[in-house]
């Protein structure tokens, strides 16, 4: 069948795609500990009624990185600790008191600071990913800032779509074959004028992923008419 053409060919990549789609993948595995860190600090805090995340945008901030710095060092005081929130957290200052008002052990404080020097290690080796994927990507500028005019498409979804469909769309007869490739077709079956969904083929698990994420995004947005309050939970169809 390879030999009369019945086969369709397989897409390799050439080195320079094969090392950008490592240096990616490898951020992808990296966010997902440091989302996996910080949900089982929030458990910690929370085992210790501290509700920390409720005042806090992120555990990451430099304001929550200050009082998780002076717990672990051994203030408990929640007025003392509320006092070292830094920026617009200061307007807070009332609730930030109640919800440190917790009982945080020096057990509770030695697994934080546990979790916070993981936390730091992987937060320098995206830094330094980061670097190392600036370098990579540097062959498709042109591609990646192209890419980027998608909606929902920012400087890392792009690197993805590009690391693992590659900067060459010739392989890829329409847009509707690579929808297909990345496993984002929906398929239909239709018998006796009845049509039912069945689904979507198993795609490129990394590149879906990040479009589904993109469009997300996208949905959430209040700048999108698709995020508008009139166009949520109606059909496409019906708009």
């Amino acid at each position: 069948m390879l030999e009369h053409g019945l086969l369709s060919p397989s897409f390799v990549p050439p080195p320079e795609i094969r090392h950008l789609r490592m240096l990616t993948r490898h951020r992808v595995q990296l966010m997902g500990d440091r989302t996996r860190d910080v949900t089982r600090l929030e458990q910690m805090l929370e085992d210790a009624s501290i509700k920390l995340a409720t005042v806090a945008s992120s555990l990451s901030t430099v304001s929550a990185r200050a009082m998780l710095g002076a717990m672990v060092a051994g203030q408990r005081d929640p007025a003392v600790l509320a006092e070292t929130a830094k920026g617009k957290m200061r307007g807070k200052i009332p609730e930030r008191r109640e919800a440190l008002g917790g009982h945080l052990t020096d057990a509770h404080a030695r697994l934080v600071a546990q979790m916070l020097t993981r936390l730091d290690r992987v937060e320098q080796a995206l830094a330094e990913l980061g670097e190392l994927i600036a370098e990579a990507r540097r062959p498709w500028a042109h591609q990646l800032e192209l890419l980027q005019n998608i909606p929902g498409v920012g400087p890392k979804v792009a690197q993805v779509i590009v690391a693992e469909a590659g900067a060459d769309m010739s392989r890829f007869p329409s847009a509707a074959h690579l929808a297909f490739w990345a496993g984002l077709a929906p398929g239909v079956h239709e018998s006796a004028a009845r049509r039912t969904p069945v689904g979507v083929r198993h795609g490129n698990k990394w590149l879906t992923a990040t479009l589904v994420e993109a469009a997300g995004s996208v949905g959430r947005s209040k700048d999108n008419y698709r995020g508008c309050p009139e166009f949520r939970g109606t059909s496409v169809a019906a708009r």
